[in-house]
């Protein structure tokens, strides 16, 4: 096992992977000296579970928690072929998770030890840049990078370090099996980089992708709006389509809570002219016989001149901004947010 202090884990570790012809992998020197043995292919400076490196669902918790620098390294899997060499780390202004596929019965070992080497390779510029470039440990972010192409993750974004769960996360795994991750989160750390970002301040690449669920039909009762019964009590954006034989119109806005929202528009009687309006027009539209489809959207992705994140819909700001773009992307003559515009 090794004991804390020692190199026996770094050197049970640096000869299980010299003796497979694969890459030792990168470890920090300030945890050289606490990484232990675990068991068979399994290594740590933490107490942690063997299983906990098969999904990111660890790392993600604790990207925006203040833990402690760590490493794991471990063969992780099930069946005869879905087994994973996974590196997981929490190092300063980093949280990684990186996975790649390693000795599976029916997997070319040849390719495999190839893209292992490759992925080693690309974690060590990573941290190499996280260690050399010391002022992101002050920033009160850290960058989660998530990269697994076997199971189609792929993540690279900064979280604020305010020990809340994420939202959204959901939103950055791709399905393209690329796996960019790794290679996204040099080019963030790259000294150069954040210079040059913050030299060119006075313009801002912005753009927002929205993850819409539909969530069914507003219904009426005498003269009382119905809202789907599973509107969430959670902040985020919402959607009422207005479908009739004149076209489509969109009513799009922003809530703290979604559930309360509805209940304003639901009567009427509540909030400002906006709302009153609204559910006037609602209440015309049903009572002719027409439909309204209402959607919601719990998150998605922001991007900032690059750098892909969760958009976090828990912040005003993020939802106005979302809003904004949302509403931007409608056709000026179907708009319901300008009054007059569909209210016919």
């Amino acid at each position: 096992m090794g004991s804390v202090g020692s190199t026996e884990g770094w050197d049970d570790l640096a000869a299980t992977f010299r003796s497979e012809g694969i890459p030792v992998p990168p470890i920090p020197e300030a945890l050289k000296t606490s990484l232990q043995s675990r068991g068979d292919w399994f290594w740590s400076t933490r107490d942690i579970g063997r299983f906990d490196l098969y999904d990111p669902v660890l790392i993600e918790r604790e990207a925006t928690r203040p833990v402690p620098d760590y490493v794991a390294i471990a063969r992780v899997g099930h069946g005869v072929n879905s087994y994973f060499l996974t590196y997981q780390t929490v190092f300063g202004p980093v949280a990684l998770f990186a996975q790649t596929g390693w000795a599976g019965a029916y997997m070319d070992r040849a390719r495999q030890a190839s893209e292992v080497a490759a992925q080693l390779g690309a974690i060590a510029k990573v941290l190499g840049l996280a260690d050399a470039w010391p002022q992101l440990r002050r920033v009160g972010r850290r960058l989660l990078v998530v990269e697994s192409a076997d199971k189609g993750i792929d993540i690279c974004t900064w979280l604020e370090l305010d020990g809340r769960s994420q939202p959204g996360l959901n939103s950055l795994r791709r399905t393209d099996l690329r796996a960019t991750a790794l290679a996204r989160a040099a080019s963030r750390l790259d000294p150069s980089d954040l210079e040059g970002r913050a030299a060119s301040s006075n313009l801002v690449d912005v753009a927002v992708e929205l993850d819409w669920e539909e969530i069914g039909p507003v219904g009426l009762l005498d003269t009382s709006l119905v809202f789907p019964a599973d509107l969430p009590k959670q902040p985020g954006l919402y959607r009422f389509r207005f479908v009739g034989p004149d076209g489509e119109h969109v009513y799009i806005g922003e809530a703290s809570d979604l559930r309360r929202r509805g209940g304003h528009y639901r009567l009427g009687n509540e909030g400002g002219a906006t709302n009153k309006r609204l559910h006037d027009a609602m209440l015309k539209h049903l009572g002719a016989g027409r439909h309204i489809e209402m959607a919601i959207a719990l998150g998605g992705i922001l991007t900032v001149d690059g750098d892909v994140q969760a958009l976090d819909v828990r912040r005003k700001a993020s939802r106005l901004l979302a809003e904004g773009a949302a509403v931007h992307a409608v056709p000026r003559d179907q708009l319901l947010n300008l009054p007059g515009i569909g209210e016919r």
